[in-house]
């Protein structure tokens, strides 16, 4: 990697964004109130085009680290460090690795599409309940960095995701190819979980959503600069609009240079490659969902690493272990905390057996967080469809909400396994008494709730996420307006008591 000192003659503008981001880009920055700065700019072109004139062959640029990866023998090194406007240069990996290609590419085809509804792992988390209310991912936009998608371009299960349209952008960041659907179908496994359908057979979560596949992770050994390739995925997918970012991999302890292995004091939020990019892409408005790691297996010998991996370390992410069907963790689940203190995981889900395609076309069980996180992040595909006004951070906020073990939160379990289902439905108080938040997520700082006339004379509380009582009113008319432009945003709960029987249901602001 070559860091340049500055940006300060780049002929790109914050002023006009529309040069360097796409519209769905800008849009998602105006809704999160994250402004456009330097940061965001483009690396100055002239500095990369005086390195090719010197002979130096350039391949992916980082406008967050200002930075180019290049591959180049060490003879050049003298050369590239004399020049004015390089600051310093990073070795990430050996030998040669990238092949010139042409690094734009979207697929378009027709087959056909069809819908079915199964996978008992989705009840788990309530994505049941979401489909059958029409939600399916429509709209919103979700990228998988992985080792590769093999075959997902001939397996039955993905023919939607052509028929439809539905592959924005396909790229191979390890050898600089659009060779995605490739030997290796880690990705595939990974992806089925979300996108695949086979009719009564397999249910994936949100088959109608968009999706980026970018391969960022060589199986065949573990170097930094694979750390940067999800870097560059990751300014790839802001540059598109993504929503969120489902990345099954993790970085620690097991690099094949021993010089580049982490300690677990580095695992801060703040310093691993990986990480810093998580948090970039975090900061931009996209929820990061990846895996906790699967280290805490004691038949593990090969080091002394039993804590996540980056980038689960990062801030305002969602890092997901593993439980068995019965609720248990798996063994294999890392644990956290961070290495100042924070809770990781954030969330759980079904790991140990989890339904999955493989490479061949295959439904099979399989093990690992790897197939835990890209659940969770079906799941916040389908939320945020159900309510697309809400930030990465907020919606963040309600996932962790609807986790189990929200009110207790631990190291092993995070918050929790998050489910729907329990979470935002009522009791059905035996459909005595109902009521409807009449806008939900609320919005113009008023709640508006529309009682039923059985409601009449009972009494409704409102609590916080800390289970504290803020307001109390005895219902005596049809519709209740409420002032809550003071209220800090987050999760509440509406309860209206009667007797032996309750009704009850989550509000977010």
């Amino acid at each position: 990697m070559v860091f340049f000192t500055d940006k300060d003659n780049t002929p790109y503008s914050i002023d006009q964004p529309e040069q360097f981001l796409s519209q769905k880009a800008i849009s998602r920055r105006m809704k999160t109130n994250v402004e456009i700065t330097e940061v965001d700019l483009p690396v100055d072109p002239s500095y990369v085009s005086d390195l090719k004139a010197n002979g130096i062959d350039v391949f992916y640029t980082t406008k967050w680290l200002n930075a180019v990866l290049i591959q180049t023998d060490e003879a050049n090194l003298d050369l590239i460090n004399s020049l004015s406007y390089v600051s310093s240069v990073e070795y990430v990996a050996k030998n040669q690795r990238l092949k010139s290609n042409n690094r734009n590419g979207k697929i378009s085809r027709t087959l056909d599409h069809t819908i079915a509804i199964n996978a008992n792992q989705n009840k788990s988390l309530g994505i049941n309940t979401l489909q059958h209310e029409g939600f399916f991912g429509q709209g919103v936009s979700i990228a998988f960095f992985d080792s590769g998608f093999k075959r997902i371009n001939h397996i039955e299960a993905f023919n939607h995701l052509f028929t439809d349209d539905r592959i924005d952008y396909i790229y191979n960041f390890v050898d600089n190819s659009l060779d995605v659907f490739n030997s290796e179908d880690h990705g595939t496994k990974v992806v089925s979980i979300v996108a695949g359908v086979i009719t009564n057979e397999f249910q994936g979560i949100a088959p109608e959503a968009n999706y980026l596949f970018c391969v960022t992770e060589d199986p065949q050994s573990e170097y930094r600069v694979e750390e940067y390739n999800w870097l560059f995925a990751a300014e790839k997918a802001d540059s598109a609009g993504v929503d969120i970012i489902n990345s099954s991999l993790g970085y620690s302890f097991y690099f094949s240079d021993p010089t580049m292995d982490y300690s677990f004091a580095e695992l801060n939020g703040e310093t691993t490659v990986v990480t810093r990019a998580a948090n970039l892409a975090s900061q931009r408005g996209i929820l990061v969902v990846t895996s906790v790691g699967n280290d805490a297996d004691p038949i593990n010998t090969e080091g002394p690493w039993e804590e996540i991996s980056a980038p689960a370390d990062a801030f305002n992410i969602i890092s997901v272990g593993s439980t068995t069907y019965d609720g248990s963790i798996s063994s294999f689940s890392s644990r956290g905390s961070t290495a100042d203190g924070r809770i990781k995981p954030e969330l759980v889900a079904l790991g140990q057996n989890a339904v999955l395609i493989n490479g061949l076309g295959n439904i099979l069980n399989q093990a690992g967080t790897s197939f835990s996180a890209p659940q969770v992040a079906g799941l916040a595909v389908l939320l945020w469809q159900k309510y697309p006004d809400l930030t990465n951070l907020e919606l963040r906020d309600l996932m962790l909400d609807m986790g189990d073990n929200s009110s207790s939160p631990n190291n092993i379990f995070g918050y929790g396994t998050p489910n729907y289902n329990i979470t935002l439905s009522h009791n059905n108080y035996n459909e005595k008494t109902s009521f409807h938040i009449q806008s939900n997520p609320i919005k113009n700082g008023k709640l508006v709730v529309k009682f039923d006339s059985k409601a009449m004379d009972q009494e409704f509380s409102i609590y916080d996420a800390m289970g504290k009582r803020i307001s109390s009113q005895k219902i005596l008319s049809e519709s209740h307006l409420i002032d809550v432009e003071n209220w800090p945003r987050g999760l509440y709960l509406l309860l209206i008591e009667g007797g032996q029987k309750s009704v009850e249901k989550f509000i977010i602001k």
